[in-house]
């Protein structure tokens, strides 16, 4: 069974040494960051439209790039929130949830580093050396039951280009 997913981690936050907010859990993205979500799923609208189901992490800055995604490729698609998806958490368990959603085709995930990284390179083996940009998207396919996966492509957002 074939299956596609993007994984997406969440855009520029504001940083809570600032004062603003105390803790990590709270911190909501910036208007640089909302703007660059914007500009970014814009861009890929076409490439992302597929996706039927979004999965986020409970963290605020997750879930409001993941509100992004879904006004930007123009679905009105409900986002699901899920812990598997903190930065704390593993591939592996991330697996475990995909495989409760078998109607889906598409699915986008929401998340953190450096579980987005973590995800690549263990469903591909691909290692993000680099790290993940924030509202970096990497498209992958997963063609059975295993975590094994091919990373189709990735859009980085800092330098606006893809990676095969």
């Amino acid at each position: 069974m074939k299956k596609n997913i993007f994984i997406i981690r969440h855009t520029d936050a504001i940083n809570f040494s600032t004062g603003t907010v105390t803790t990590d859990d709270k911190r909501y993205i910036t208007t640089k960051g909302r703007k660059l979500s914007y500009e970014i799923f814009s861009k890929l609208r076409d490439k992302l439209s597929s996706t039927e189901l979004v999965l986020s992490s409970p963290l605020i800055r997750a879930v409001q790039t993941a509100e992004i995604f879904t006004s930007e490729i123009n679905r009105e698609i409900e986002v699901e929130i899920r812990n598997e998806l903190k930065h704390s958490s593993t591939p592996e368990s991330v697996f475990k949830m995909l495989n409760e959603y078998p109607d889906y085709n598409t699915i986008a995930l929401v998340s953190h580093e450096p579980l987005v990284s973590y995800m690549v390179y263990d469903f591909s083996g691909v290692n993000f050396t680099e790290g993940f940009s924030k509202s970096g998207v990497a498209a992958l396919t997963f063609t059975g039951k295993s975590m094994q996966a091919d990373l189709n492509w990735y859009f980085n957002s800092e330098t606006f280009k893809f990676s095969e």
